[in-house]
């Protein structure tokens, strides 16, 4: 499992956000993983 956050912005208005992903990757099948995203706002 790996977690990165980056600095990112959200819609039209350009509200500052963090980007968390968590990508999910299979010990056994290192070709098959799964990527979640979401965001974190202060508004």
């Amino acid at each position: 499992m790996t977690v990165s956050v980056k600095n990112d912005v959200l819609g039209t208005n350009a509200a500052p956000a963090l980007r968390v992903d968590v990508r999910v990757t299979h010990r056994r099948h290192p070709d098959i993983s799964i990527l979640l995203s979401g965001y974190r706002s202060g508004k």
